[in-house]
């Protein structure tokens, strides 16, 4: 019976430290990569961006811009390689939104209109 005892309190004990252990520290240390690569990706001043064919575009900015008139999957690979915290969110929208917000970057090609536009359609969601 004693060792009955033991051995619950025991299990309990070990469960309680693995809840412990899993619980949201990780997700803190998970929102910390996210938001370590947020400011890496504002802090890119690089200029990889190309020069926009259309006139009525504003001039582009180092690092603030995607490349002009890309097709959908160029636009998500430049995306994915360029501005890694954007594309994260990206990916949370449904197959509609994703082509809706390449869509809208195709009007405008600017990094901070494509994040409210993504930010928009998450919540409309």
């Amino acid at each position: 019976m004693q060792s009955t005892i033991n051995y619950r309190w025991l299990l309990s004990v070990m469960l309680m430290a693995a809840v412990m252990l899993l619980s949201p520290a990780g997700e803190v240390a998970a929102a910390d990569d996210y938001l370590s690569i947020l400011e890496a990706e504002a802090a890119d001043t690089g200029n990889t961006a190309t020069p926009a064919a259309a006139p009525a575009r504003k001039p582009l900015q180092p690092g603030k811009h995607l490349t002009p008139d890309l097709g959908f999957r160029e636009f998500e690979e430049e995306l994915r390689q360029r501005f890694a915290g954007t594309h994260l969110l990206y990916m949370k929208l449904s197959a509609a939104d994703r082509r809706a917000a390449w869509k809208s970057y195709l009007d405008d090609n600017a990094l901070a209109s494509l994040r409210e536009n993504i930010v928009a359609l998450m919540s409309s969601g």
